[in-house]
């Protein structure tokens, strides 16, 4: 019997095009375009660059490869062409971690290849990647056409005219999906942040948040923000579990990204697109835009929170008339705006388990907001008598009965 034959440096068994970029292979790439691109007679010229994976992925962990090309097409016109591979070698080890990260990749080659999410975003007109090759290996490894040929602009931080964009983006995006959730196809509940409901160590790690606030902005310090992280973290498992419960309310839910990120979109003029789906899945449509303008070391959207809350919500009640789904009597404004204000309590009971500490004024200002919505759940101390208390609290602030 003879040996087994050894694979060229380089090479990724049962993943050509993970072994194409990794060897600069331009031959095996022209190949694998040709193949991927219907209208294409030929592909000449084949350049392969290794990335940072910040353009194409917002973040440097993700190894992302720019593939460009000359396309000549049946007619015999030709046209410079560009394409991205991302690829993401996973730990061979079953972690929790390890499972979750490998789901996430799961979940956004199903988002990609699933015929009806696809012909949804299509009808609306919403611009994600296209996936037109990827391999089926021990890795994720995907070719997408290069959204930066016509969305140019990836900047760290949002104008107000693209956040108003990226608002619009993601609204038409959730009446596309409004009270469906394709738990088979994506998370049951979406979001990086819901996977889990820790509250462990946020009224220990507030008092670091205090500290800083008290001596930096004291303006924005009242005798109860001392209180806030014990409070937090008593109320915390209430709050995810409410906004997860209405998450699968028929009435409510609808598919969120999950990381929606300034990171995550590509602009031209007018128009945003959206990449990385690893976290879509059934969600309430406010935990999207609390992410989207929750502040962070580049500013913060205080100055301007009402008007774009305004912008989502009004493109959301415009897309679901305009599909047939519901109107103003849908989601009032109101109501929005406390699932809102939850989401950002959830999103900070997150943070706070990850060891976040306030750094910046918008983040004082961020604390301000918590609590007084906490105070409007809570009173401005602990409900002692348990879950049905806070249940209770927790949808007279939404419902206002």
């Amino acid at each position: 019997m003879g040996k087994k034959s050894k694979p060229l440096d380089g090479a990724v068994p049962n993943m050509p095009i993970a072994s194409a970029v990794e060897r600069k292979d331009t031959i095996a790439m022209q190949s694998i375009l040709l193949q991927a691109l219907p209208v294409a007679r030929s592909v000449e010229d084949v350049v392969i660059e290794t990335t940072s994976g910040k353009a194409f992925t917002g973040g440097r962990s993700t190894p992302v490869y720019k593939v460009s090309g000359t396309v000549r097409k049946e007619n015999g016109t030709a046209v410079r062409r560009s394409f991205v591979v991302k690829w993401v070698r996973l730990p061979d080890d079953k972690s929790e971690k390890t499972m979750t990260r490998r789901e996430s990749y799961a979940v956004e080659r199903r988002f990609y290849e699933n015929a009806a999410i696809q012909e949804r975003l299509r009808n609306a007109a919403l611009t994600i990647p296209k996936v037109l090759a990827s391999d089926r290996g021990s890795s994720f490894c995907i070719l997408m056409n290069d959204l930066t040929a016509n969305y140019p602009r990836h900047p760290d931080r949002m104008s107000l005219p693209e956040a108003a964009g990226a608002l619009r983006w993601i609204a038409t995006f959730h009446a596309c999906f409004w009270g469906d959730s394709f738990p088979h196809v994506l998370w049951d509940r979406g979001a990086f942040w819901t996977q889990t409901c820790s509250v462990q160590g946020i009224a220990v790690a507030w008092v670091a948040t205090h500290q800083f606030i008290e001596s930096k902005y004291s303006q924005y310090v009242t005798s109860r923000t001392r209180t806030v992280g014990h409070r937090l973290q008593t109320a915390g498992p209430a709050i995810a579990h409410f906004l997860t419960e209405y998450a699968h309310n028929r009435n409510y839910r609808t598919v969120i990204h999950g990381d929606y990120k300034a990171a995550n979109l590509f602009f031209d003029a007018e128009n945003a697109a959206a990449i990385d789906f690893q976290y879509a899945g059934g969600g309430v449509g406010a935990e999207d835009v609390a992410y989207l303008i929750y502040p962070d070391a580049f500013g913060d959207w205080f100055g301007h929170e009402e008007m774009l809350l305004q912008i989502y919500h009004e493109t959301l009640v415009t897309q679901l008339v305009l599909q047939r789904k519901g109107g103003p009597s849908t989601l009032p404004f109101e109501t929005f705006l406390k699932f809102y204000e939850l989401a950002r309590l959830d999103m900070t009971r997150h943070w706070l388990c990850q060891g976040w500490i306030a750094s910046t004024e918008g983040e004082a200002k961020l604390v301000g907001a918590l609590e007084r919505a906490l105070d409007e759940i809570d009173g401005g101390s602990v409900l002692f008598n348990g879950d049905d208390d806070y249940k209770a609290a927790l949808h007279r602030f939404v419902f206002g009965s």
